[in-house]
């Protein structure tokens, strides 16, 4: 049976969002568009690039296109990978599913989300994925869902869309540093601020 209130998993985004425009204009085209079938996107790059903070931004701005709710899990914790079963039992629960009615098996558990899903309108998020192998067992078959997945390697799995994030320009590092330490401040101390740019690399 259907969960009282549909999970509302997503981490609060930053209040100190800047850039990635083009990186959110794509995921923002996928995740908007009318689908009858589920769409994936792969979000790659560099540990501290900022993928988590892109993805969480893009999935809040289209959160209200998937009213029956957004699933988040860790895809790495501690150094190691989550296991897809242990992510998929979370899953189940967190849509309504009774723990003794979860199959102990990974392909039981998948089938039984996958059937979940097909009637659901949901908006999933994979955060530091480890794995095409775990990705894969997450996703759900057929609907409308929406699956966003970011990792620091290069994984081999069906995508609409693959980005691979760089860093931010100095530009838009400028703007970042304004929002944190104050416009005024960047413009009373211009030689200090351009350091911090460069020493952050973007």
């Amino acid at each position: 049976p259907p969960t009282a209130e549909p999970p509302a998993q997503l981490p609060a985004g930053s209040p100190a969002f800047v850039g990635r425009q083009r990186e959110l204009s794509a995921l923002a085209a996928l995740l908007d568009r009318p689908a009858d079938r589920v769409r994936v996107a792969v979000v790659s790059g560099q540990a501290g690039i900022g993928k988590t903070t892109t993805v969480i931004e893009a999935a809040h701005r289209a959160r209200a296109r998937f009213p029956d709710g957004q699933l988040f899990a860790e895809g790495t914790r501690g150094g190691a990978a989550v296991p897809a079963r242990d992510v998929l039992g979370a899953f189940l629960r967190d849509l309504g599913t009774a723990t003794a009615d979860i199959p102990p098996s990974l392909a039981d558990r998948a089938t039984l989300f996958r059937s979940i899903c097909a009637r659901r309108r949901l908006l999933i998020v994979i955060d530091d994925a480890h794995s095409a192998e775990q990705v894969t067992a997450l996703l759900p078959g057929a609907g409308e869902c929406a699956v966003l997945v970011t990792t620091r390697r290069r994984l081999t799995v069906p995508a609409n869309l693959s980005l691979d994030l760089d860093v931010i320009s100095a530009v838009e590092s400028r703007e970042l540093l304004a929002t944190l330490a104050g416009a005024d401040r960047l413009a009373a101390e211009p030689d200090a601020a351009a350091a911090i740019v460069e020493a952050c690399a973007g």
